[in-house]
């Protein structure tokens, strides 16, 4: 069953631009480009799964290319055609996550099949990722708004309680402080006992009085 995942292939040799076409053409859409410019057109008004670029193109090479648009489009996975035999330079370009991978022509129709098909699962593995990291994010905010509001919330209760309950908690303890000296003078008075502390005994001098 063919796919709907687009591959984009890239050269300026149309021969080899054909073969790449009929190559791909049973299993994704396949669009076509001469050269990074066109190229570049193409993957930035269309849904791009894969691009399949040849290196030694006039103009712009496709190393060069695929380093400009891995900024643009990191998702969008970038198979470079060669047929240098610098391994060194693409080994390089491969861990700088400048292309997926790179194939040396001539190349075999099955290979290319097979390295398209797992830059694909790389792209949508890339394009899960960045969902999860985005939904990620977004349950953070909300977790750190959560937090805001609840200390928001601790400290509106809190000035209202220091406000309500906390004046009549201190005129309580006052009238009960208050109640219980006037208890022990009964206590006294009736006992007999501190007539002398009684006596000229005022009001005023009541933890109450004015």
């Amino acid at each position: 069953m063919k796919s709907t995942d687009t591959v984009l292939v890239v050269d300026d040799d149309e021969y080899l631009l054909r073969w790449l076409e009929l190559s791909l053409k049973k299993d994704y859409v396949v669009v076509s480009a001469t050269c990074s410019q066109e190229a570049e057109d193409i993957v930035m008004t269309q849904d791009v799964q894969a691009i399949v670029c040849d290196h030694q193109m006039p103009g712009e090479t496709g190393l060069s290319f695929f380093t400009r648009l891995k900024d643009t489009l990191p998702e969008v996975q970038r198979i470079l055609l060669t047929g240098l035999s610098n391994e060194d330079m693409f080994l390089q370009a491969i861990n700088g996550g400048e292309i997926f991978r790179y194939l040396v022509k001539p190349i075999e129709k099955a290979k290319l099949r097979d390295v398209v098909r797992k830059a694909i699962e790389r792209y949508h593995e890339a394009i899960e990722m960045k969902e999860y990291k985005k939904l990620f994010e977004e349950e953070q905010k909300k977790v750190f708004q959560w937090k805001s509001w609840l200390r928001g919330a601790a400290r509106d209760i809190w000035a209202f309680w220091e406000l309500t309950f906390g004046g009549f908690l201190a005129l309580l303890l006052l009238l009960t402080l208050a109640g219980g000296f006037l208890i022990l003078l009964l206590y006294l008075m009736k006992a007999g006992l501190g007539l002398d502390f009684i006596e000229g005994f005022s009001v005023l001098d009541m933890p109450f009085g004015g």
